[in-house]
């Protein structure tokens, strides 16, 4: 796309991109138009020079799929990956490695929990609830529920076979919800 064409982005980078963006964005999870070029300017353009910034602001605003004015988590990621791979498999192993914090080739069930607590309190946040004590607490059951359905071997941990069987799978409970959130946020 005419978007992207003077921008390639080594997935060193979009890792140091996601890492900041964990860093940066506030308790919601939530990251506006300032810390957004904080971010790409941290994590990326160090090797471009500032006539490839206007190029991040329209990124920016594609990124903000449902126009608050600050980009999400998922936001993020999705952008970043539909930009950089059309492959689906490349992006199902980008969402794994969101949720894989620790980086060693399992998610265990915190770090699950840990992303769609962010997530949550993002979608909350722009659809104007709060996230409370209660809510999230029936959330985290049934995210505990979908982790242990996920988990085929019962290790503790999902492996990126698990999480593949489970994301291609519309009926398992995690390819529901992953197919859910990708639609929430075409609207």
């Amino acid at each position: 796309s005419s978007l992207t064409k003077n921008i390639s982005v080594s997935e060193v980078e979009l890792r140091n991109l996601l890492n900041q963006f964990k860093v940066v964005s506030d308790d919601e999870g939530l990251l506006d138009r300032a810390n957004f070029d904080m971010v790409v300017r941290n994590s990326i353009t160090k090797r471009f020079d500032s006539s490839i910034v206007p190029a991040f602001h329209r990124i920016y605003e594609a990124f903000d799929m449902d126009g608050n004015g600050r980009i999400d988590f998922f936001e993020l990621a999705t952008g970043m990956s539909t930009l950089l791979y059309g492959d689906k498999k490349e992006v199902l192993q980008l969402l794994f490695s969101l949720f894989d914090v620790n980086k060693d080739g399992s998610v265990e069930q915190e770090e699950m929990l840990d992303f769609f607590k962010k997530y949550y309190l993002g979608q909350s946040k722009m659809n104007g609830y709060k996230l409370t004590s209660s809510r999230w607490k029936s959330l985290e059951e049934h995210l505990k529920r979908l982790f242990a359905a996920t988990d085929l071997d019962s290790s503790g941990t999902i492996d990126y076979d698990e999480f593949l069987k489970a994301v291609r799978d519309v009926d398992h409970p995690l390819g529901m919800l992953l197919l859910s959130m990708e639609q929430e946020h075409q609207m």
